[in-house]
C-alpha cells in the first residue's frame, strides 16, 4: 500500500504543477492583492479596484453592492506576502506552490524524526502519503490556500515541546504566539501549556504574539483595527439564520488580461462542499447562537480532559497533538463556511499523534481500516449527506479520543536486577 500511495503521490505533484499553470490560484491572488494594497496604505479589507488602476491590484470580481473585499487573512499573513508582493504574479504562483510542497514534506519530516520506533515511523509515512493523495490537498494547492502553513507551524510547535530544554521550550511558545497571529483560533493550543504549567513557553508565546502582531503595523498602522472590523461584519453576515443567498459577482468592463495573464480568474473543477457543522445541521433550522455556544463549551470540556491527561502522566506533546484536533473542531463549529482544503490540518493531527504515542505498535488494524475508509470517502459530494463531512468527522473523533498507550517495555526494570544470577 505504501508503494501504491507513493506512485499516486508523485502523479499528484505532477497534477499540482499542471493546475498551477492552467489556473490562477484565486485564493493566493486575494492575499497578494491584499498585501499590495496594505503596502500602499489602503484598507485591504474594503479595497475595490477601478478601471483607472493597474491590474496588479485586481482580484476576482466583487458584487456591486459588496462593502468588503474577499481578503480575510490576518495582517500578519498579508505582511509575509508583502515581502515579495512586487514580483510578477506569474512567478508568485510557482513560489507558493514550492512553499506548499516544502511545508508538506516538512510536516512529514518533523513527525518522522519525533517517532521513536519503526512502527511509528512507518505510520507517519503512511499518513503523509495518504493525505498527499487526497482531494482536499489537490484543492488546497490549486486554490493557493495557506492552511498548510498553519499545519506546519503546529507540528513544529509540538515537536519543539518534546525537546524539554529551556531554550526550545521558549522557542516553542514563540511559535505559538506567531501562529495565533496567523489564525486566532490556534490560541487553544495554549491550554496544555497553562494546565501543565510551562512558564517559559507561555512567556515565549506572549513575546511571539507581540512581535507577529507588531510588524504589520510598521507597514500599515490601522491594519488590525481594519481586520477586526471586517471580521465582525463577516461573522454577522454568515451568522444570519437560514440558507445564505448566493451572491452574483458582477464587475463591468474587466480587462481581458490581468497583470499580463489570461487565466487568473479560472479555477479547476474539483469536488468540494461546505464541511462545517453549520452546513450539516442547516436543515434542522438551528440558530447561530447554538454554534457560537459550542466553542466555549467545547473548550471548557477540553480543559477538564487535559487535566485528566496530566494526572495520568500523559506527555505534553501527545496532549498538544490531540488539542490540535480540538482546534479543528472549533474551526468547524464557527458560523462561517469552510471548504475542504481546511482539512489539511488533519495531516499534522494524525502524523503527530502517531509520532507521540510512544508504543511499540503505533497503529492498530482497526485504526488503519478507519483511516483508509475515511480517506477513500473524502471525495466531494454536495448536499446534506456529505461524504467529505463524515470522512473528516471520523478522523476527528479518532484524534480526539484515541488514548495514550505506554510501551509494554516502559517502566520495567532491567533483567539483571529482576533475576540476578
Amino acid at each position: 500500500m505504501l508503494a501504491v500511495l507513493a506512485v499516486v503521490s508523485i502523479l499528484g505533484v505532477y497534477v499540482d504543477f499542471l493546475n498551477t499553470a492552467r489556473h490562477g490560484q484565486v485564493d493566493l491572488r486575494t492575499r497578494v492583492v491584499g498585501a499590495r494594497t496594505m503596502v500602499l496604505g489602503e484598507n485591504p479589507y474594503t479595497f475595490r479596484w477601478h478601471a483607472d488602476q493597474p491590474t496588479t491590484l485586481l482580484d476576482r470580481p466583487q458584487g456591486l453592492g459588496d462593502k468588503w473585499s474577499r481578503v480575510t487573512s490576518t495582517p500578519t499573513i498579508l505582511y509575509i506576502h508583502s515581502w515579495y508582493a512586487s514580483i510578477h504574479y506569474r512567478y508568485q504562483k510557482y513560489i507558493w506552490l514550492f512553499v506548499q510542497l516544502f511545508l508538506y514534506v516538512g510536516i512529514g519530516w518533523i513527525a518522522f524524526s519525533r517517532a521513536s520506533n519503526t512502527f511509528s515511523k512507518t505510520a507517519v509515512v503512511f499518513a503523509a502519503l495518504m493525505f498527499s493523495c487526497s482531494v482536499f490537498w489537490r484543492l488546497h494547492v490549486e486554490r493557493g490556500q495557506n492552511y498548510i502553513l498553519f499545519s506546519f507551524c503546529s507540528a513544529l510547535f509540538i515537536w519543539t515541546l518534546s525537546k524539554g530544554t529551556p531554550i526550545r521550550e521558549f522557542f516553542s511558545g514563540t511559535l505559538l504566539g506567531v501562529l495565533v497571529c496567523f489564525r486566532p483560533q490556534y490560541v487553544l493550543l495554549g491550554l496544555p501549556l497553562l494546565i501543565y504549567w510551562k512558564p517559559r513557553a507561555i512567556f515565549g508565546a506572549i513575546v511571539g504574539a507581540i512581535l507577529a502582531a507588531g510588524t504589520p503595523i510598521l507597514v500599515h498602522r490601522s491594519a488590525w483595527s481594519e481586520y477586526y472590523e471586517s471580521m465582525a461584519n463577516y461573522a454577522k453576515e454568515r451568522s444570519a439564520p437560514g440558507p445564505q443567498e448566493p451572491k452574483i459577482d458582477l464587475q463591468p468592463e474587466l480587462p481581458a488580461e490581468i497583470e499580463g495573464m489570461r487565466n487568473l480568474l479560472s479555477m479547476a473543477e474539483l469536488p468540494g462542499s461546505d464541511t462545517t457543522l453549520k452546513a450539516m445541521l442547516r436543515r434542522l433550522e438551528i440558530g447561530p447562537v447554538v454554534f457560537l455556544a459550542i466553542c466555549p463549551i467545547a473548550a471548557a470540556g477540553w480543559c477538564f480532559y487535559i487535566f485528566r491527561m496530566k494526572t495520568g502522566n500523559v506527555p505534553l506533546d501527545f496532549c498538544t497533538a490531540k488539542t490540535l484536533a480540538m482546534v479543528l473542531f472549533v474551526e468547524l463549529a464557527l458560523p462561517s463556511p469552510r471548504m475542504p482544503y481546511s482539512n489539511v490540518i488533519l495531516l499534522a493531527i494524525v502524523a503527530m499523534i502517531f509520532a507521540t504515542r510512544m508504543e511499540d505498535i503505533a497503529i492498530r488494524f482497526w485504526e488503519l481500516s478507519s483511516l483508509i475508509f475515511a480517506w477513500a470517502f473524502s471525495i466531494g459530494f454536495h448536499g446534506f449527506f456529505s461524504a467529505m463531512f463524515f470522512s473528516q468527522s471520523a478522523i476527528l473523533l479518532w484524534a480526539l479520543f484515541v488514548p495514550f498507550q505506554k510501551s509494554p517495555t516502559q517502566g520495567l526494570e532491567p533483567l539483571g536486577r529482576r533475576y540476578p544470577e
